[in-house]
């Protein structure tokens, strides 16, 4: 696996900002460079064969390179969201339920960070029906909080009709409950926004028997 040295000097171009971002022509730069391979498990999201890798503040061009090269047999899409540039993808883009014959497959999109037009028609191209996320609950956080008020879709995704979402978030539970058919268990959360995440930040390692993740059942859901 990749060791890379975490070095201000050599994996980020200004060590005294290490989130510069720019967006100036499509570019997508921001300040962590491609000297070395750099990538979270955050800025990864899985649909059966399909990954979806987020270029951000933490995951870089290099390191999607490395993950063609050693699965092989999965297929990478880059995912650009024109407004923002900050690390992860787990508050963005949301997959709930895969599409199965004679119904498509859900896909949550958070509003205030919509990825490229084609790339959402990605999705409509392939039988997942995108549905904007609501907006936060509240814009206030905790003090000492490292997230945004974004972090209300940070949901965790227990099977393909159940999730746990934060207790505050009414909106999203009248979303995910009462209109689209989902079982919602709510936590209380909030107080652990300033560890830098939610729920599905906060989540202990676990393996999910789902459609989408036996073996057998493994599909490639986009052409």
């Amino acid at each position: 696996p990749p060791k890379p040295t975490c070095s201000l000097t050599r994996m980020f171009n200004d060590v005294d900002y290490w989130q510069k971002k720019s967006h100036s022509n499509s570019s997508y730069k921001t300040n962590l460079n491609e000297t070395e391979i750099a990538f979270d498990a955050a800025d990864i999201i899985r649909m059966g064969k399909d990954i979806f890798y987020k270029k951000s503040a933490t995951a870089n061009n290099q390191g999607l390179s490395w993950l063609r090269r050693t699965f092989p047999h999965l297929r990478f899409h880059m995912m650009h969201f024109p407004t923002s540039l900050d690390c992860h993808l787990d508050t963005s883009l949301v997959p709930l339920r895969p599409p199965t014959s004679g119904s498509p497959g859900i896909v949550l999109i958070n509003q205030n960070r919509p990825p490229l037009v084609n790339e959402i028609k990605l999705f409509t191209d392939n039988d997942w029906r995108p549905v904007w996320g609501p907006l936060p609950a509240t814009d206030s956080l905790p003090p000492l909080a490292m997230c945004s008020s974004n972090i209300n879709l940070n949901l965790l995704s227990l099977n393909d009709h159940c999730v746990i979402i934060e207790e505050c978030e009414v909106p999203l539970y009248r979303l995910l409950h009462d209109e689209l058919g989902f079982d919602v268990i709510t936590c209380p959360f909030r107080v652990l926004n300033e560890f830098g995440g939610s729920i599905h930040c906060g989540k202990k390692n676990y393996r999910l028997d789902s459609i989408c993740n036996r073996p057998t059942r493994m599909l490639f859901y986009f052409i």
